[in-house]
């Protein structure tokens, strides 16, 4: 997805769906763009975006060896069709946005407020 649509592949999307209608499932989606993901997002249990570090960060964070707080950096849009309509030059000013930005991330061992 490093360029085009930001949407999943149909066959991808269709096969995430199948696994965590099944088992619990955490899904760790590496999002350098904003995916439009909002099945996968209300899915997810629990859903991890990632920026830019190493997949070897992904076990330790989720096991509580590391710990993680941040704050959502970008918008993660809900439809295609509300990227399509925003404003090029303004940030944060799509839609419904599926994840807003600023947004507290937490690990597994912190839970959410």
């Amino acid at each position: 997805m490093h360029q085009g649509t930001l949407n999943f592949r149909r066959n991808t999307l269709r096969r995430i769906r199948q696994i965590t209608k099944t088992k619990p499932t955490v899904i760790c989606i590496c999002a350098e763009r904003a995916g439009i993901i909002p099945e996968i997002g209300e899915e997810a249990a629990p859903l991890w975006a990632t920026f830019g570090y190493s997949d070897s960060a992904v076990p330790d964070v989720l096991s509580g060896n590391s710990r993680l707080i941040e704050e959502l950096p970008i918008e993660l849009p809900s439809l295609m069709e509300t990227v399509r309509n925003q404003e090029k030059d303004l940030p944060y000013d799509s839609e419904s946005p599926l994840f807003r930005s600023g947004l507290e991330l937490f690990t597994a061992d912190q839970g959410q407020n």
